[in-house]
């Protein structure tokens, strides 16, 4: 029977970094999209985008922009 000797340091090749550097890029856009729908949850339950759209809408009904 053929003995493997394994060396304490991995044989890596480019197809290992690309695929590691793939994975981390994808948690991280991951981690970034959470925080931004959290973060847009957040102001929508609080009526922030609400309230931005009754004053832009009340600047154009002075202006005479809206009918």
């Amino acid at each position: 029977m053929a003995r493997v000797v394994l060396d304490s340091k991995p044989q890596w090749g480019p197809a290992t970094d690309l695929a590691h550097l793939l994975v981390h890029q994808a948690l991280r856009e991951l981690i970034v999209r959470s925080a931004v729908c959290t973060r847009f949850r957040r102001y929508a339950l609080a009526g922030v985008f609400s309230r931005g759209l009754q004053q832009i809408q009340a600047h154009a009904d002075a202006a005479g922009d809206i009918d």
